[in-house]
């Protein structure tokens, strides 16, 4: 039983991802378990149901109207954005975590860029390759990505991009089990936090004031 479990925390969540002359296309993976993301499968037309027999025409009676009374604007107080701040801070570690912990693998990209004429096809391409190159180098400063190919040519007879991309999206179930478990906790410890500020704010007031006082009547 434990080592079922070991393996379960310890298996890829995958999304393949592949874009393929503009037709995208995501599936889901999880051990032996397969299901399309994207696009989804059309479902089988439903059957038409029977029409419902008509109703003889009667006399219909009248709703009295009721008038409601006015919907009274909610206040917000300003503890309120305070405490919720806190709490959004408090997931802020577990979510970077999250996101830095995904693995990139089976990255492809093969491009094809042509432009109006030769000119215009060499500075696509530049950009191109620039744009791709970049945005490879920063995706990899973020997280692990695994390169199978890269391919980018030009085309002078075709005036547009043809592409194709290709990637796996991994992450472990059980850094997201841990990670959500991490979020429960610090959100418990704000929620904690901030209501034992609250309730202690006023009686801290009160017990200063009671000490002013006292001591006000001692030296005097």
């Amino acid at each position: 039983m434990v080592l079922l479990v070991f393996l379960l925390l310890w298996t890829d969540l995958v999304l393949a991802v592949q874009l393929e002359d503009s037709e995208l296309s995501v599936r889901f993976w999880y051990g032996p378990v397969s299901l399309p993301v994207y696009p989804q499968p059309d479902k089988p037309p439903k059957p038409a149901r029977k029409a419902a027999p008509a109703k003889k025409p009667g006399r219909r009676k009248k709703k009295k109207a009721t008038q409601k009374p006015p919907a009274q604007p909610v206040r917000k107080k300003k503890g309120d954005m305070g405490e919720l701040w806190q709490i959004i801070c408090s997931l802020l570690p577990p979510l970077g975590t999250l996101l830095t912990s995904i693995r990139v693998t089976r990255l492809q990209i093969q491009l094809m860029v042509g432009g109006t004429d030769a000119a215009d096809t060499a500075i696509r391409y530049g950009q191109t390759c620039a744009l791709v190159h970049g945005s490879v180098a920063a995706l990899s400063g973020m997280m692990q990505v695994q390169i199978d190919r890269i391919e980018i040519g030009w085309d002078y007879l075709h005036a547009g991009i043809t592409e194709k991309v290709s990637l796996e999206l991994r992450l472990r179930l059980g850094i997201i089990v841990a990670q959500a478990l991490r979020a429960l906790w610090r959100l418990i410890m704000a929620i904690v936090g901030t209501n034992g500020k609250a309730s202690a704010g006023p009686e801290s007031g009160k017990s200063a004031a009671s000490e002013n006082h006292t001591g006000g009547i001692t030296n005097g």
